[in-house]
């Protein structure tokens, strides 16, 4: 391994922090140095002078993953779609994913014996406000063609996606089967 380039400690920090998120999500709490080291292109040294430990490393991450910042470069990088069935579907797969996701980074950040993570209780319910307002604002031009008020079909599509992330074993219905029962329900059409 070569010798890493100088770089300012908070460049350093915001580097270590970016190599390690996809192995985070990956790798869960298994993730090592020795992996966030060849990813970073540093070696195993550079992390111990940017951070105190690996768990430090983990909490970093997770915060970075869960704050506003990360959450507005995501939305403003998202395309829903023109028509509410695109809308609902790009919305059902955002929830799904997006609960995996802090799934995996809480099971990481959790898993050290003694993790220095503290709760992420009033960040997650920012994100979730913060995120809700966006849909929210996004379903208002579908107004008229809703029985519910965007705010309630947002949080409908959200209860919706998190029991499907939960299921386990996995749900066998697809994105498209949720969007179908989320705008048209199980009744045939009289």
């Amino acid at each position: 391994m070569t010798r890493a380039a100088p770089m300012p400690p908070d460049e350093r920090r915001a580097s270590l922090i970016d190599a390690t998120l996809p192995l985070l999500l990956q790798h869960g709490p298994s993730l090592t140095t020795r992996q966030v080291a060849e990813a970073a292109g540093v070696a195993e040294g550079t992390i111990f002078r940017a951070f105190n430990s690996l768990p430090d490393l983990i909490d970093a991450t997770t915060r970075e993953a869960m704050s506003a910042e990360r959450l507005t470069r995501e939305l403003d990088s998202l395309e829903l779609g023109d028509t509410l069935d695109e809308k609902v579907t790009t919305t059902l797969e955002l929830f799904t994913t997006r609960f995996a996701r802090i799934r995996t980074l809480l099971m990481a950040a959790h898993a050290r014996e003694h993790h220095t993570s503290e709760c992420m209780r009033d960040e997650l319910a920012s994100r979730r406000a913060e995120l809700d307002a966006w849909l929210t604002s996004r379903f208002a031009v579908h107004a008229d063609e809703l029985c519910t008020s965007p705010e309630t079909l947002v949080s409908y599509l959200r209860t919706l996606a998190h029991g499907h992330a939960l299921t386990l074993p996995p749900s066998p219905l697809s994105t498209a089967d949720l969007t179908r029962l989320a705008l048209h329900g199980a009744r045939k059409e009289q």
